[in-house]
């Protein structure tokens, strides 16, 4: 009896894995390419000799400056080792300028940088990024306890940041990849101490908040949905809804005058996998949404961009003003388009 219930149980299990897994990886899905208007990559991003650079994670300014996340090396990898991590800008009101590094201080080593977020007080702009250390070893000590992935600031010094691998191992972390686990979380630093706020998330990824602060949208990447939270005065988070997107979801944007989010993604899920994996020749098509919010809860969804893989390599992060939209990627180019039809 008990021989029956345990084969009975692997075979459930077994089920459930397969139908997770042939979801996530999207092997039937065509992406089909679409442009909201004359598109065309940016320059600067691109740096003779060393290849493209990519821009991670893009955030923009009332004034129309863009600033974001240069030569992401997330895992690592050996085949990024001609990326250089740098902080850049773009201005989107001279749209033909090439895009500018910004001059850092203060900072003795390469920095690595990931999830961005912006945050002005008295005509001042912080910018606050997640940076990986490229020199840390696989040990106990030295690697990362957790996997920061990006960050919203809810006040100076104080906000909220996705752990999208929580396992310490690299090649732990390739089994938590696939394991469609519900064990990622969301913290919150106050100033003083972090601690979790959320947790039971499938690998988070993007976060950002609404204009008024009242909510919180964190992208699990590993379900492909989008997750909404209440804020409490302390920082507590508690949900309020969860929509399934159909598409890797990856950084938020959220609109300052509508509350709309812009969200990239990543439409084929095996194709993103392998691209992080072997960035060098491999490609992945790219999808951006517009979301309509009303009180946390997604009411329209409407599709903006989408691309084969031939134009723009995985979608990483998309923002927009004034009628136009920037669109970042982990790896390959910086996107400009004017949005004729937002």
């Amino acid at each position: 009896m008990l021989k029956a219930f345990g084969v009975g149980l692997l075979c459930t299990l077994g089920i459930w894995y397969f139908n997770e897994l042939i979801k996530f990886l999207d092997i039937n899905k065509v992406v089909y390419s679409q442009q909201p208007g004359p598109c065309r990559a940016v320059e600067g991003v691109y740096v003779p000799e060393q290849g493209y650079q990519g821009s991670e994670d893009v955030e923009v300014l009332p004034n129309g400056i863009a600033i974001f996340s240069s030569g992401l090396n997330y895992m690592r990898n050996p085949a990024l080792k001609h990326v250089q991590g740098r902080m850049m800008m773009f201005d989107l009101s001279n749209p033909d300028e090439p895009a500018k590094a910004l001059r850092l201080t203060g900072f003795t080593r390469k920095i690595n940088p990931h999830g961005i977020s912006l945050f002005t007080v008295d005509g001042a702009v912080y910018v606050y990024f997640i940076h990986h250390a490229m020199d840390e070893v696989d040990s106990d000590e030295s690697v990362e306890k957790f996997r920061l992935n990006d960050l919203v600031v809810a006040q100076e010094d104080q906000f909220y940041a996705t752990n999208d691998y929580v396992l310490r191992h690299r090649f732990l972390r390739t089994l938590e990849y696939f394991s469609f686990l519900p064990i990622g979380n969301v913290v919150y630093y106050d100033g003083h101490k972090g601690r979790k706020v959320a947790e039971s998330l499938r690998r988070a990824n993007g976060i950002n908040m609404s204009p008024d602060k009242k909510y919180v949208y964190v992208a699990e990447a590993g379900a492909k949905r989008i997750t909404t939270f209440r804020r409490s005065a302390n920082g507590d988070l508690s949900k309020v809804s969860s929509t399934f997107m159909g598409t890797l979801v990856d950084n938020i944007n959220v609109d300052p005058e509508t509350g709309n989010l812009w969200v990239a993604s990543h439409p084929i899920g095996y194709k993103i996998y392998l691209k992080v994996a072997f960035p060098v020749g491999s490609v992945a098509p790219s999808l951006v949404l517009r979301v309509n919010v009303s009180e946390g809860v997604i009411t329209e969804t409407t599709q903006i961009y989408s691309d084969d893989g031939r134009n723009l390599i995985g979608s990483g992060s998309a923002v927009f003003q004034n009628g136009k939209v920037l669109i970042g990627t982990p790896t390959h180019i910086l996107m400009y388009c004017e949005c004729l039809t937002c």
